[in-house]
């Protein structure tokens, strides 16, 4: 009985044991849940800033990835681009713009700059 006794009372500090090492993953969960959380609310807040700025900007720009796939345009976009809202994911060199530029040319120029700084 003494033998059971004890080896209760050492299965009882194991679990207490892990008890606390759960709490404080809980307590560490926690905080990384409370960042993200800001994380998320401060990129929300950020997105909308950038969809005001684009859709009160007159002047006609595309943005583009690094694969030239269009991600985001101002409304006046398409009267030089000749791009639509529904062209958002497709790649830029698809469109034929009213431009006299070699426009997939310029634009791997400009993403090679920006990837090397």
């Amino acid at each position: 009985m003494l033998s059971a006794n004890e080896e209760l009372q050492s299965t009882n500090e194991e679990l207490e044991t892990s008890k606390e090492e759960l709490q404080a993953t809980n307590e560490e969960l926690t905080t990384v849940n409370d960042e993200l959380n800001s994380n998320n609310s401060t990129l929300h807040l950020l997105g909308n800033d950038l969809k005001n700025l684009l859709e009160s900007t007159v002047i006609p720009i595309v943005m583009v990835d690094s694969g030239l796939c269009i991600r985001r345009m101002t409304p006046t976009a398409d009267t030089v681009f000749k791009v639509l809202p529904s062209d958002i994911g497709r790649p830029i060199t698809d469109i034929r713009p009213d431009l006299d530029v070699d426009l997939k040319c310029r634009l791997r120029r400009s993403t090679q700059h920006l990837l090397a700084v």
